[in-house]
């Protein structure tokens, strides 16, 4: 057996791509299912910029807590949302844009949910898709037809309504599920002092 620098190369070279591929890639997806199956994604702490110590700090307090959880998380969720429609245009060859759209803002929209509930039901969840693709790719090396992917991302301004009613859906949740922890911690805090 004779072993060459040559061939040796040949075939450590894509060894080392493919684990660096792998590695690049789930590191991503710990970090992106991580982030969004949160509850409390943001630690921005806006509240320390409220130097008003008064009922208009009150309500400079809530405008903070409202910028940072009712706009700016929906924006953050959205780009997930965007992620998550990319990964499905890769696992799927055959649904059109429609339902591609409605899944990925269904599984979004239930991480969030989750979260709420048990952030590691969530972080199971979130992690999901990202590694079934992995797992696609890994049993079937070939990529994807990219002229589909093309076709797909081409047709995103036709559905621009869906896409903003799916904006607006997630303001509207994010607000409905910060309100009902809002009022449930109000409620669990105050029967406690209480009794």
């Amino acid at each position: 057996m004779v072993v060459s620098l040559i061939s040796f190369k040949e075939v450590i070279l894509p060894l080392l791509l493919s684990i660096a591929g792998i590695v690049v890639y789930s590191i991503f997806v710990f970090n992106f299912y991580k982030f969004l199956a949160l509850k409390n994604i943001f630690h921005l702490d806006l509240r320390q910029y409220n130097d008003f110590k008064s009922f208009l700090g009150d309500v400079y307090e809530v405008f903070l807590y409202s910028l940072e959880y009712l706009l700016i998380l929906p924006f953050f969720i959205f780009v997930w949302f965007i992620i998550v429609v990319m990964i499905l245009i890769f696992l799927n060859n055959n649904s059109g844009l429609e339902m591609i759209l409605l899944l990925s803002m269904a599984l979004v929209a239930s991480i969030r949910i989750c979260a709420y509930y048990s952030e590691n039901l969530a972080k199971d969840l979130a992690k999901l898709l990202p590694f079934a693709l992995l797992a696609i790719f890994l049993s079937d090396p070939i990529f994807p037809s990219f002229s589909y992917f093309r076709e797909i991302i081409l047709s995103l301004p036709s559905e621009s309504s869906t896409i903003f009613y799916y904006f607006i859906f997630v303001f509207l949740l994010e607000l409905i599920l910060r309100i009902t922890t809002f009022l449930k911690d109000m409620i669990v805090d105050g029967y406690y002092k209480d009794a």
